[in-house]
């Protein structure tokens, strides 16, 4: 039996909230909480992650991107604002779907469909040491020793081993959650790399295999501490 999606919402405005809440219930969400402000949310998601986060921007004292800054991970974050200005900023925060209000239940409904698609998508750490990934609607157990790197394509993930390219809808911030106790290393805002594949560095570049893998200034230092300290090159 296929498990409902659970959620919170934070919003100030009890009309919005309510409203939400009416979709949610028509739609089989769950709501674990309901919050009217970012302060009262925050102890309750440092404790627990929902399947989504419906979240307001405009609430006193700390806005919705305020909250979004302090939590060291995110679920599937939904913005619900009146205000399309903020849209551009929201997807900078990799939200999954911008809600402008008021928020009609055709509208509501392809959010979820949009929810669903990247929580099955969000890959899995299995037995320590697999991951696995949906792609053209099949599942795919991948070892984390296989891969070579991870890259962001647009709205998708990239996964390439030796032998086979995956490629799968999600983010690379999503990625690097879910493998941030393996081997792995952000090097670029595009790219996530298996360290044990490093083979050379000139400065810029990384060569993984047969790729060419671009390292940015801002990781840089690291890259070069965990090189000399692994002793691979």
């Amino acid at each position: 039996m296929k498990q409902n999606l659970s959620c919170i919402i934070v919003d100030d405005d009890p009309v919005s909230r309510k409203i939400l809440e009416r979709l949610c219930i028509t739609g089989n969400i769950d709501i674990l909480a309901q919050f009217p402000g970012a302060l009262e949310a925050l102890p309750f998601l440092q404790q627990q992650c929902p399947d989504i986060l419906f979240l307001d921007i405009d609430m006193p004292v700390v806005s919705g991107f305020n909250l979004l800054d302090k939590l060291d991970t995110h679920p599937c974050v939904v913005i619900t604002s009146g205000n399309t200005e903020y849209a551009v900023t929201a997807f900078d925060y990799t939200v999954t779907d911008f809600l402008k209000k008021p928020v009609t239940a055709d509208r509501f409904k392809r959010t979820i469909e949009k929810a669903n698609d990247y929580i099955s998508a969000r890959p899995e750490k299995k037995d320590n040491n697999n991951l696995v990934l949906k792609s053209d609607g099949k599942f795919i157990r991948l070892s984390s020793s296989d891969i070579l790197f991870i890259e962001s394509v647009g709205d998708y993930v990239k996964y390439v081993t030796p032998d086979k390219k995956i490629i799968v809808h999600g983010t690379l911030k999503g990625v690097e959650e879910s493998i941030k106790d393996l081997n792995f290393q952000r090097v670029h805002r595009s790219y996530i790399v298996n360290t044990h594949f490093i083979r050379g560095f000139d400065g810029n570049a990384l060569q993984i295999a047969n790729y060419l893998i671009p390292v940015s200034k801002s990781h840089k230092t690291e890259i070069i501490k965990q090189i000399k300290s692994s002793g691979r090159i």
